[in-house]
C-alpha cells in the first residue's frame, strides 16, 4: 500500500470473519501491524504477495486467515449438507 492513510487501524476493517475476530480478541490482538493491514485484504483475495518487515512484526499470522476463512466456510457448507441429509 503506498499510501500510509489508508492502512486499516483494526483487525474488524479487514474482511476477516467473524470467529477470527473473536480469536483474535481472545489472545489479545487489538491493532494489526502495518505488514498485517497491508497484507490481510489481498491474501483474502487471493493475491500473490511479497512483504518485508521487520522481525517481530507478525508477518506470518496473515497467512493463515485465508486458509482459515476457507475451512470455515466448509465447514458450514458440510454441516448445512449434514443436517439437509438426516432431515429427508
Amino acid at each position: 500500500m503506498s499510501n500510509i492513510d489508508t492502512i486499516p487501524t483494526n483487525f474488524g476493517d479487514l474482511g476477516l470473519s467473524a470467529p477470527i475476530l473473536e480469536a483474535l480478541n481472545d489472545v489479545g490482538y487489538e491493532t494489526p501491524s502495518p505488514i498485517q493491514a497491508g497484507t490481510i485484504p489481498a491474501l483474502l483475495q487471493g493475491k500473490d504477495l511479497l512483504g518485508q518487515a521487520q522481525t517481530g512484526t507478525g508477518k506470518r499470522l496473515p497467512l493463515r486467515f485465508p486458509y482459515c476463512n476457507v475451512w470455515m466456510r466448509l465447514k458450514r457448507i458440510h454441516n448445512y449438507l449434514f443436517w439437509r441429509l438426516l432431515a429427508n
